[in-house]
């Protein structure tokens, strides 16, 4: 197990964590360390220059704009073979698959053989919904089951670019001014009050890239009025918030770091799995995990 994973076991009893999620969380956090340094050797190809990344930028473009063309499909096939065999070693997942194994055309001997395990890399890299249930229809699985399994087999990929992006953007750069992450084009997952007169900053976990960005602003609508903003505690926790907006009604977890010893570092990994009872008490409340209602997507469509 590696180090990082093995850390996820300290959160073992918080409100809102089961054993069985926990060891999802391994398992995927291993999956994507052991197939991520294959993925830089080979994707994205052609290479993106640093005078695209840094025009992208410049321009507020999600940088997953300037990958024009899919992965090659041994990189594909590589990554998906090693994410069912590790997803397919807890029973709901391996019965979630059955159907489609049970559908494999002749001379696949295993799902990541069949030819259309690059057309589910696409509709997920693209988060066509359409797709996703297309192929659900083929293969006898069930949609959105597919389409979450396609979003983790894409996010190593997404790391990638995300890695590329970190190379030219200051991680304490001047706030962001426009809404969605700027490698992927989708939603923050957490956001974060960092000690420097609370500067914040917004974190994609898909990209496992955070960026700065405004303070009294949604992350979400880009609305600014101060009556339609506002954050909720939960009683005995400290050093966490959820930011709230009246005008989406959209929530972020977010980590308030201006108490919090100097040598603390967030892991926004374990502090997304770990403050999954922040999101609970949020939707009891009415609100909703914030979506990009317009603007950017993830991804484009593939040339070819």
């Amino acid at each position: 197990m590696g180090k990082r994973a093995g850390r996820l076991s300290c959160l073992m009893g918080k409100p809102g964590i089961s054993s069985e999620h926990l060891a999802l969380e391994s398992c995927l956090l291993e999956w994507r360390e052991k197939v991520l340094p294959n993925i830089r050797l080979e994707f994205p190809d052609p290479e993106l220059k640093p005078e695209q990344v840094i025009a992208a930028l410049l321009a507020d473009r999600p940088v997953a704009e300037l990958v024009t063309q899919i992965p090659n499909v041994k990189v594909i096939q590589k990554a998906a073979a090693e994410f069912l065999k590790s997803i397919t070693s807890i029973n709901t997942f391996k019965n979630g698959f059955k159907p489609w194994f049970d559908h494999l055309p002749d001379g696949a001997a295993e799902i990541a053989e069949d030819e259309r395990i690059t057309d589910w890399f696409a509709y997920s890299w693209q988060g066509d919904r359409a797709g996703h249930e297309k192929l659900a229809l083929a293969t006898g699985m069930d949609p959105d089951l597919l389409a979450w399994a396609g979003n983790q087999l894409t996010r190593p990929f997404f790391h990638r670019l995300g890695e590329l992006l970190a190379a030219h953007q200051p991680a304490e750069g001047p706030p962001k001014l426009t809404v969605g992450c700027p490698c992927c084009g989708g939603p923050p997952r957490l956001g974060r009050y960092a000690r420097n007169e609370g500067q914040r900053y917004l974190w994609c976990d898909l990209c496992n890239i955070q960026w700065a960005f405004r303070r009294v602003t949604c992350a979400f609508c880009l609305n600014t009025e101060h009556e339609k903003l506002g954050f909720l505690t939960v009683d005995g926790i400290e050093h966490y918030r959820i930011d709230v907006c009246k005008a989406c009604s959209g929530y972020l977890r977010s980590i308030d770091e201006r108490d919090l010893p100097e040598d603390h570092r967030t892991d926004y990994l374990l502090e997304d799995v770990g403050t999954l009872h922040l999101s609970m008490a949020a939707e009891k409340d009415g609100w909703q995990q914030g979506v990009i209602l317009s603007g950017a997507v993830p991804g484009q469509k593939w040339d070819g």
